[in-house]
């Protein structure tokens, strides 16, 4: 129903102001108060600064308008809870629109809060009473409020309500169960926020954009951590803030405790996947496996394709934080698309201090995402090609599910640091790369590297001219045997000495060749590069306190090793089988006492063909 007003000149004359000073009342707002209209529209001052109005005969008074302007900048109201015997239950749209005031009361009669009410106003704190039923599509937006609780009456959080209400900390809603587009877009400070979990955000809309302070949820801080079992420490979500996330969160950007999480976990991932010896090339692998391992293809995306989850970098690692109630990293897994799969890779990488771009054929239906990425330092293969140069990658097409019988990851390198030209026939023609795309309002992690001119592009794309020497597919460049990026004749070494001995003493080239992958997983797992390896595998001279227990380690790693662990004799000058625990293991433990103090100690090695290497000895020290 539509406000009625007497006309200006009667107003004029009733009341003796200026007719510029009547407010005008939106005539088309979904909020408005539906008043039976039994009589004639009456408007009227209250204590000089304060407008008010009413019908004959409905028995509720409606605030018009607050001249808060009036008064020294700063100063406060109090709206009474009755006029002239009738409640005060509506505050009209534009009532407190750019006024300077402070603070408001509101009586415990009001119901509605209309459209952009208090729009604009230097206004820093409200009583909203708990008789209030509806508020307005930016009615407090833009305002200067420093916090806010929304009474239970209060449902449905309409239309950019708080937006740009970047001065507001805190947010109580205590009853809605829907919140509406930009609901709190661009309220910058807010770091607390307490929300019911039945509550939901509309449809595809991001209520909570750019709260780029938002850290605690229902009490919670919604970014935790725990340590893994080497003490390193990693982020979780509380799963507390499990429901906001997934019905809030997966459409949002520059959300604080969110960037936070995914910027720790990237760094957290490059710190456990790679290790610095390896080159470019073997990084980009373990990050692309480790993607593999936990992510899976949302095959349901069909019908909600254009949904701005599937395609903002939060799509990977919310799903992937909120999978499972478990603290472990392993048991959680994320579901994305293309876009989800490729930005995230991106993120990894840039983490890793690798240049990647997301690149597309389109922005179209057609489109599809994967990664360009620049892989530095590589010197030649063994056909003398560069490697020091741009490939492409496609995580999404080598993920190629799980394994029916065991359940692990299937894992392919089809789509791994390609050519331009060999990836587009992968891609069997459909998804040529012909753009970067523009990923300015997401992640920073995303933005690290960018394109440095229009003609970037180009040579980028003219760049990615050779594919990785992989005719294994096994994701590492051809006859690498120490895996330092290039090849040369210290490949040639590591085939003759410790490959050999560690996979058999019949293997050919090819064969050590194919058992890459798992000597890039035992280097990994002693976080030593091939030629620290074959120098610190041996064990080394230890020193341990009297009744504590030392501990000599070999680090060699093979097929079916035995060993045997020695002990010197000083008095017989004769080396016999050591009798501490861990003799025939490859770490022997000594009690450490007088009477080992100063003991001598070797193992011998042998492999599955009879062979044997021995260490030089060592000596414990007890201290």
């Amino acid at each position: 129903m539509k406000h009625k007003k007497l006309l200006s000149l009667l107003m004029t004359a009733v009341t003796g102001i200026s007719a510029a000073a009547i407010p005008t009342i939106l005539q088309e707002s979904p909020c408005l108060t539906a008043f039976a209209e039994t009589g004639q529209w009456h408007e009227d001052f209250l204590n000089a600064d304060i407008i008010y109005g009413y019908y004959e005969g409905s028995n509720e008074v409606i605030i018009t308008k607050v001249y808060g302007e009036f008064k020294t900048p700063g100063h406060d109201v109090t709206i009474p809870a009755y006029i002239k015997g009738m409640p005060v239950t509506t505050i009209a749209s534009l009532a407190f629109n750019c006024s300077k005031i402070h603070s408001v009361k509101l009586p415990e009669t009001v119901k509605v809060i209309e459209p952009r009410a208090f729009e604009a106003c230097t206004l820093t704190s409200i009583s909203l009473p708990q008789s209030l039923e509806t508020i307005g599509a930016y009615a407090f937006s833009r305002s200067w409020l420093e916090s806010v609780t929304v009474p239970a009456g209060v449902k449905v959080i309409e239309e950019s309500t708080f937006s740009g209400c970047d001065r507001m900390t805190s947010v109580t809603l205590e009853g809605a169960e829907l919140i509406e587009v930009n609901a709190f877009n661009y309220c910058w400070n807010i770091t607390d926020l307490t929300i019911p979990d039945n509550c939901k955000t509309k449809g595809k809309d991001m209520a909570f954009s750019e709260c780029r302070s938002l850290e605690t949820i229902n009490g919670y801080p919604a970014l935790i951590h725990a340590t893994d079992e080497n003490g390193i420490q990693y982020p979780l979500l509380d799963p507390h803030c499990y429901n906001f996330v997934n019905q809030h969160c997966l459409r949002c950007f520059n959300v604080k405790f969110i960037e936070d999480y995914c910027t720790e976990l990237c760094n957290y991932v490059v710190e456990t996947e790679t290790d610095p010896w390896m080159s470019d090339a073997l990084k980009a692998r373990q990050l692309h496996d480790w993607l593999i391992r936990h992510c899976r293809y949302d095959y349901d995306y069909v019908s909600s394709r254009y949904d701005l989850k599937h395609f903002i970098y939060s799509s990977f690692f919310l799903s992937f934080a909120t999978s499972s109630p478990s603290d472990q990293l392993d048991d959680k897994e994320g579901l994305t698309v293309c876009e989800g799969y490729s930005k995230a890779y991106t993120m990894l990488l840039t983490a890793c201090g690798i240049e990647s771009y997301v690149v597309n054929p389109d922005m179209g239906s057609n489109g599809h995402a994967f990664n360009a990425v620049k892989i530095r330092d590589g010197g030649t293969d063994n056909l003398g090609h560069s490697i020091d140069q741009y490939y492409e990658v496609d995580v999404t097409w080598d993920d190629s599910g799980k394994d029916p019988v065991s359940g692990d990851d299937l894992v392919s390198y089809e789509h791994f640091l390609k050519s331009d030209a060999e990836m587009n026939a992968l891609h069997c023609g459909d998804y040529p790369m012909k753009q970067i795309e523009d990923l300015f309002d997401e992640h920073a992690l995303l933005n690290v590297y960018k394109p440095q001119d229009d003609a970037f592009f180009d040579q980028m794309k003219a760049s990615c001219s050779v594919s990785l020497r992989d005719s294994n597919g096994d994701g590492i460049q051809d006859y690498d045997l120490n895996l330092d990026g290039k090849w040369t004749s210290e490949d040639w070494s590591a085939f003759t000495s410790y490959l050999r001995f560690s996979f058999g003493m019949n293997s050919t080239f090819e064969d050590i060749n194919d058992r890459l992958g798992d000597v890039l997983d035992n280097l990994h797992a002693l976080h030593m590069s091939y030629g620290e390896y074959t120098y610190l595998s041996a064990p080394q001279n230890t020193s341990a306190a009297a009744g504590e227990t030392a501990d000599f380690q070999i680090r060699l790693f093979g097929d079916e090793l035995t060993y045997q662990w020695y002990v010197y004799d000083q008095s017989t000058g004769q080396w016999s089988n050591a009798p501490y625990d861990g003799a025939t293991g490859a770490a022997l433990h000594v009690p450490a006492n007088a009477q080992t103090n100063g003991k001598q100690f070797m193992c011998n090695v042998w492999n599955q063909d009879g062979y044997y290497l021995y260490s030089n000895p060592v000596t414990l020290t007890v201290i």
